[in-house]
């Protein structure tokens, strides 16, 4: 019975938590790891809706996530392909390329969070009008 509960409790880890959708910070994880989470007193937010790219980082952005949409996000359940997502690491870069993230929650403020499932990577993010 306890190996059940063990193989229950790790499929869950690697997979979508519904408690991101209750997350209001702007933030990156990858495979259950936060990488980055914005602060409003040393970051800042971007968002180009030429190239549905939002970025966020560091003042001085020697630290920052940016995350580059082939189409805007437009309903919850909606599909993106082709998506490539850029972060720091304290040694280099890193890039995923060719991403599909499924749109998971959207709100009034312009929040998205965003899930791809077989990178295991959330992603909330904000447009800036």
């Amino acid at each position: 019975m306890a190996l059940v509960a063990l193989c229950v409790s790790c499929e869950h880890h690697r997979g979508f938590e519904s408690s991101l959708l209750k997350s209001e910070t702007e933030c990156l994880r990858v495979s259950g790891t936060d990488i980055f989470v914005y602060d409003p007193l040393t970051c800042q937010l971007g968002y180009n809706a030429a190239l549905r790219e939002y970025r966020v980082g560091t003042d001085t952005m020697s630290d920052y996530f940016s995350v580059r949409l082939s189409e805007n996000p437009r309903e919850e359940g909606q599909l993106i392909d082709k998506c490539q997502l850029e972060w720091t690491t304290p040694d280099d870069m890193r890039t995923m390329k060719n991403l599909t993230f499924e749109v998971k929650k959207l709100d009034e403020q312009g929040r998205v969070w965003l899930w791809c499932k077989s990178s295991k990577v959330f992603v909330l993010v904000r447009g800036l009008q």
